[in-house]
């Protein structure tokens, strides 16, 4: 959690509280002043929502009141601006601890049981195994022609992680989306220049041609690190890349 959003959030709401009634009124109604205190409410609510999501320490619901009341009040603080950073910093170390720790138990587990997986998977029949590690079966044979790799290609896809959590689907997106065959992780090349446009491919995605030890957390992604992919793949149409010659 970055200190400075939550000073700012903090200030925010201390502002808001100051404007609105301190009568225990109900919070309808469409005026200026309900508008505030929903505003208010809100705030309060968020705030303790993001603040209870820390690991390594308790909300003290005591402590926090006083800090607001001293705020609202006036009141000096009971602590000085060295001991609030020092303490901030003590906590953030700890978050910052017990993350990586999650981190690396999460990353050795998405690796044995995609070992594990991969191992077993290859055996199955109608799968097949390149060099790389990649593993696929064909779902629908096309006889169109096959992309190359400078080649934008249209696709429908759905991908999932080993448990079976959907991460991405055009299908629930509105539909086929277009994509350079150089995309953005090592597996992506190498399975679509395996495809014949009107096929549909299973991959099964080991982590090292995937998101590897990093995963995806960006914008919301949930790959973890280590997490192998599955992903069903219908080549649509080709076209070539303009910005690649």
């Amino acid at each position: 959690m970055k200190k400075q959003a939550v000073a700012f959030l903090l200030l925010f709401t201390v502002l808001c509280l100051a404007a609105c009634s301190k009568k225990d009124d109900q919070l309808g109604g469409s005026g200026p002043d309900n508008i505030s205190k929903q505003f208010s409410y809100v705030m309060g609510l968020e705030i303790v929502g993001t603040l209870e999501k820390l690991e390594t320490v308790t909300l003290d619901r005591e402590a926090f009141l006083k800090g607001i009341n001293d705020a609202l009040d006036g009141n000096p603080p009971m602590l000085s601006p060295l001991q609030m950073q020092t303490v901030k910093a003590i906590v953030s170390e700890q978050e910052r601890a017990l993350r990586n720790k999650q981190i690396m138990a999460l990353a050795e587990k998405n690796l044995k049981e995609q070992k594990a997986f991969l191992e077993q998977n290859r055996k199955k029949k109608g799968v097949v195994v390149t060099k790389s590690g990649l593993q696929y079966v064909v779902l629908k044979k096309g006889d169109g022609p096959r992309p190359g790799p400078t080649d934008i290609v249209k696709i429908n896809m759905t991908g999932k992680l080993l448990d079976g959590t959907v991460f991405d689907s055009t299908y629930q997106r509105g539909g086929p989306v277009w994509v350079k065959v150089k995309g953005t992780i090592p597996a992506w090349e190498e399975a679509l220049t395996l495809m014949n446009v009107g096929s549909k491919y299973r991959f099964f995605i080991p982590s090292k041609l995937a998101h590897g030890k990093k995963g995806n957390f960006m914008e919301g992604g949930i790959i973890g690190p280590n997490a192998m992919l599955i992903m069903d793949i219908e080549l649509l149409e080709i076209k070539k890349d303009k910005s690649a010659s």
